[in-house]
């Protein structure tokens, strides 16, 4: 057989082989050996003045520095866009702080005892960056460290653009922080002041933001929501202020109650106490943030529907609220409450230590004149509840008009020869006073034929017209 290399063309070939081999390998290590030359190999220049000194802005750009390792392994070009793109970032960051400079700056407007506590949004850096216009962000100079092997750039931005990022980034930051304040002022939960406080930071914000940089904002829906939280809030404050002012009546009146002796002007003291702690009660059940009271509400009420006796009154005021009927009101009527007993001490409760003017008149075919019996009658039963009767024509916090016109007639009966009289006309009885009393009765009054006399026959019409009163009365009582 014959061979087919000869020992000569075997070493030829292994050698060919090597070489190729070791070419191959030269050519791919030829591109890092380059790389690793080619910092190395350049030829060091003088440090510009930028580098240290920053990227000072001309009349129509904006500067900034940034700075990559080239000894990464990445080509040249790549290395400049990293360092393109940290100085893009530096700008952000230029951008940035002047964006939460302005937004704070809005915010510090407020006055310090109304800002919230909820912290400003600002926008990333990224966020920034991202708003600049990469297009015109170019590479002005760059400078190769030769020792360090790193290459800085100087990046330059026209102002417009950068003026846009930053009134892009400013309307989406006041958007965003603006959010979280309507968001604060509507939660219940936290304090007055301070809801109030993140309302007028809102209204600050709002005009920083524009719907036409920031799409999800909308001033619209802002108006919307201001004027609903500012209609909320608002009555709350006043809430709370003719809470903080019932307080203070309340506590006066129990100082001078305290002060007075025993008797009607301690207990129109206490009346006035109780009134006070009852509506401050009806405004802020549950209290003021940052006005506590030196008492337990609910037990200075009880003390103080017993003292004045009207436990009835009492039950009745927290029963009506859902809440838990205080031990001392309880034991105080053991055997319950009607709506009688109910009226009875609203009644005395409303005139005790009130000025009350009386008139009641008497018009009949001989005359007008006083009606002395429903006025003597009227007077009894409202001194009873401790009212104080005013003189004629004197002021008076209570006034009551009974007022009747008409004729008494004869019985004149064939059939029936009993003596008799009666009266037929038109009656009407007013009662005005403070919370709410206005009360106006007219009807027409016949009353049965009296035996004895004329006079007997009126004085039967006035106890009759007073008991249609009192029930008036009692039906105003019973819807306090």
């Amino acid at each position: 057989m014959r061979r087919l290399f000869t020992g000569a063309c075997l070493k030829a070939d292994a050698a060919g082989l090597l070489s190729a081999f070791f070419m191959g390998l030269a050519a791919w290590a030829a591109p890092a050996a380059a790389w690793a030359q080619g910092c190395s190999s350049s030829a060091a220049t003088p440090q510009p003045a930028w580098v240290q000194t920053g990227a000072p802005e001309d009349t129509t750009h904006l500067f900034a520095n940034g700075v990559a390792d080239w000894r990464s392994g990445a080509t040249l070009d790549a290395t400049r866009e990293a360092a393109r793109t940290r100085a893009l970032a530096e700008l952000g960051q230029q951008i940035q702080a002047d964006v939460k400079s302005r937004i704070t700056e809005t915010l510090e407007r407020v006055t310090a005892g109304g800002r919230s506590n909820s912290n400003e949004n600002f926008l990333s850096v990224s966020e920034v960056q991202s708003r600049l216009s990469l297009r015109n962000a170019q590479v002005a100079e760059q400078w190769l460290d030769v020792p360090g092997c790193r290459l800085w750039v100087r990046v330059r931005v026209p102002k417009a653009d950068a003026e846009r990022a930053r009134a892009a980034a400013t309307s989406d930051g006041a958007a965003a922080s603006l959010k979280d304040r309507l968001a604060l002022a509507a939660d219940t939960a936290r304090p007055l002041i301070e809801r109030l406080g993140a309302l007028a930071e809102a209204r600050e914000l709002a005009r920083l933001a524009d719907p036409a940089l920031t799409p999800g904002f909308s001033r619209d829906s802002f108006a919307l929501q201001e004027a609903e939280l500012s209609g909320t809030l608002g009555a709350q404050r006043d809430r709370e202020t003719q809470y903080r002012e019932a307080v203070l009546r309340h506590v006066q009146a129990m100082s001078q109650a305290n002060a007075a002796p025993a008797g009607a002007a301690r207990r129109a003291g206490l009346n006035r106490a109780l009134a006070a702690l009852e509506s401050a009660q009806t405004l802020a059940p549950a209290g003021v943030a940052g006005f506590k009271l030196p008492f337990a509400p609910e037990e200075r009420m009880a003390t103080l529907y017993a003292d004045l006796g009207a436990p009835c009154v009492g039950r009745q005021w927290f029963e009506r609220r859902g809440a838990a009927v205080p031990a001392g009101l309880l034991s105080a009527r053991p055997q319950g409450c009607d709506a009688a007993q109910v009226a009875k001490e609203r009644r005395a409760l409303y005139l005790d230590g009130k000025t009350v003017a009386l008139d009641c008149s008497l018009s009949l075919a001989s005359g007008k004149g006083p009606w002395a019996k429903a006025c003597g009658a009227l007077q009894s039963a409202l001194a009873a509840d401790g009212a104080l009767i005013a003189a004629p024509g004197a002021a008076a916090e209570v006034r009551i008009e009974l007022r009747a016109e008409g004729a008494v007639q004869e019985r004149k009966d064939s059939e029936d020869t009993r003596a008799g009289w009666r009266f037929q006309g038109k009656l009407r009885a007013t009662a005005r006073g403070p919370a709410g009393l206005d009360l106006a009765d007219e009807y027409e009054g016949l009353t049965g034929w009296n035996p004895v006399s004329a006079q007997m026959a009126t004085d039967l019409l006035a106890l009759s017209a007073l008991k249609r009163l009192d029930n008036a009365l009692n039906a105003f009582w019973n819807t306090k």
